[in-house]
């Protein structure tokens, strides 16, 4: 188990942060970071599985450190972005709690919801909306 974890790990996180890298603007970065992770799901329900699992022995240390390394990327975009170091943080973690939240309701009622759907009109919107209320407007 504990590979199979190392390996959600590198390819949900690792990878994942790398290929962002090639975005040059924060919140150009900050769009693609939310489209891909709320619109590319190779196995379904896989991620609050994980997290529901978040006491095991094997999945504790693991989860721990992709949620640090996450809060810690998205908290760097906000700082990009402007804010202070408080307020990135606290953006950044209202921003993962929204992402998880998100893919817990795709899980347990994506046939009442379809706005968190992983295609299609209502979750294109649903994104965009989402997108634009987690990010800060442009700094004057």
């Amino acid at each position: 188990m504990s590979a199979a974890m190392e390996e959600w790990a590198a390819e949900s996180t690792t990878l994942f942060i790398t290929e962002l890298g090639a975005v040059p603007h924060p919140r150009d970065r900050l769009a693609a970071l939310f489209t891909i992770a709320l619109g590319r799901e190779d196995i379904l329900g896989l991620e609050p599985a994980i997290v529901a699992h978040a006491d095991h022995p094997a999945v504790a240390p693991v989860l721990r450190r992709v949620t640090e390394l996450r809060i810690d990327y998205l908290t760097g975009i906000y700082t990009e972005l402007g804010l202070d170091a408080g307020a990135a943080r606290r953006q950044a973690v209202t921003a993962y709690a929204a992402y998880l939240g998100w893919i817990e309701l795709r899980r347990a009622a994506s046939d009442l919801v379809p706005e968190v759907a992983l295609s299609g009109d209502h979750a294109r919107g649903a994104v965009d909306h989402l997108i634009a209320w987690l990010t800060p407007p442009p700094s004057t």
